[in-house]
């Protein structure tokens, strides 16, 4: 995905096992030009490789 947002650059063929740098600079960006929360999450989804959904079931009543 840094590869594809950074227009394929060769330094970004690394693996990580820590924050994503492409969202550390999206966030960066995002502080830099004030940009509003949607506009950053729309373009973290944008790039992202996969995301999971939490589904929890609602506690019940007793």
């Amino acid at each position: 995905m840094m590869r594809a947002y950074h227009d394929k650059r060769k330094e970004c063929g690394r693996y990580w096992n820590e924050e994503s740098p492409l969202n550390t600079g999206i966030d960066a960006w995002a502080r830099k030009r004030r940009r509003r929360t949607a506009l950053v999450n729309l373009r973290k989804l944008t790039f992202c490789g996969q995301f999971a959904f939490r589904v929890t079931e609602p506690a019940t009543r007793a």
